[in-house]
């Protein structure tokens, strides 16, 4: 799992308690999702309902209606700017 690491930003746009807060419980859910092995689809998608996917202990959205014989998933990294401060690769998606 990849760790922002906020304290470097003082300046980040959001309180770095309040992102510090979100990231342990992603370590939580990361952790959690490791009970049963690290690739394996949690729940199924449907067309009314998200699934989920769990990916070398990531936790991963399926779109509603996707198909489920094979799943690719693609990463992006982007770089941010937010209150005049650029932030490299800060997120994937």
């Amino acid at each position: 799992m990849n760790t922002a690491h906020y304290e470097k930003y003082p300046r980040y746009p959001l309180s770095i308690e309040s992102l510090s807060f979100i990231q342990e419980q992603i370590k939580l859910i990361y952790n959690i999702s490791d009970l049963y092995g690290t690739n394996y689809i949690l729940r199924q998608p449907t067309s009314t309902r998200e699934g989920v996917l769990i990916k070398d202990g990531e936790v991963l959205p399926i779109q509603i209606g996707s198909p489920a014989e094979f799943i690719v998933i693609k990463t992006k990294p982007n770089d941010v700017t937010a209150d005049g401060q650029d932030f490299q690769e800060i997120e994937t998606g």
